[in-house]
């Protein structure tokens, strides 16, 4: 008899410690949160399990799943007329592999793919379909951009530890460079990345005026 009562005590004691559901609400009673649970050592709350995040309509805008208040694992959101806009994936608190954002068609817009939350890779479609960012990444650099390009007649290579050799008229001018995803710091001034596939890229130039457009032309290995 006495082993019998210390099975169900153990038993309530286990069900009772394991993860519980809680809502949270809008001002005008619209469920805003709905999660699961469990109670830490100090009392607080942490967020264990299946976590739902909803728009004011009533519309699911983001799930997944958190693992110690930390999400874990892939997510997904979601405009407020219900389509798929994003997906993505966490481990051990950072970004890996494809994090897809699509447009309310269901077509991708732009894909980030991570190694442990560092950006490998981003492509960006346009409204067509067409690919018009392709560009590779390491440690946070443009790799992509490494290589000999053409402004308007003048040689610009790009070397991988920064340096960018320009053939000018006057002669060889070398100074710093450096690149990211969003944009391209060149003689100082940085420069917003407006497309970039793998024979050409686009950069904008701020001006007094109206914003200008300059346009690198890959070159080939013989030049």
């Amino acid at each position: 008899m006495k082993g019998k009562f210390i099975v169900i005590c153990v038993a309530l004691f286990v069900f009772s410690c394991g993860p519980k559901e809680k809502e949270t609400l809008y001002p005008d009673g619209q469920t805003k949160e709905r999660f699961e649970f469990t109670v830490g050592e100090n009392g607080s709350e942490l967020k264990n399990g299946a976590y739902t995040l909803f728009h004011s309509n009533g519309q699911v805008k983001e799930n997944g799943n958190y693992v110690q208040n930390e999400k874990n694992g892939t997510w997904k959101e979601f405009d407020m007329k219900g389509n798929l806009i994003r997906e993505y994936v966490v481990s051990d608190g950072s970004f890996q592999g494809d994090d897809i954002r699509y447009n309310p068609n269901g077509d991708s817009v732009e894909l980030r793919k991570y190694d442990k939350g560092g950006l490998q890779q981003l492509v960006q479609w346009d409204k067509k379909g067409n690919v018009y960012k392709n560009i590779e990444l390491r440690e946070g650099k443009n790799i992509s951009i490494i290589g000999k390009w053409d402004l308007d007649g003048i040689p610009y290579d790009f070397k991988e530890n920064g340096t960018l050799v320009m053939d000018r008229s006057m002669g060889r001018v070398t100074d710093r460079y450096r690149a990211n995803a969003d944009e391209v710091v060149l003689l100082g001034k940085p420069h917003k990345i407006l497309s970039f596939t793998e024979d050409r890229f686009e950069l904008e130039v701020k001006s007094m005026f109206n914003p200008m457009t300059i346009t690198f032309e890959k070159m080939s290995n013989n030049n």
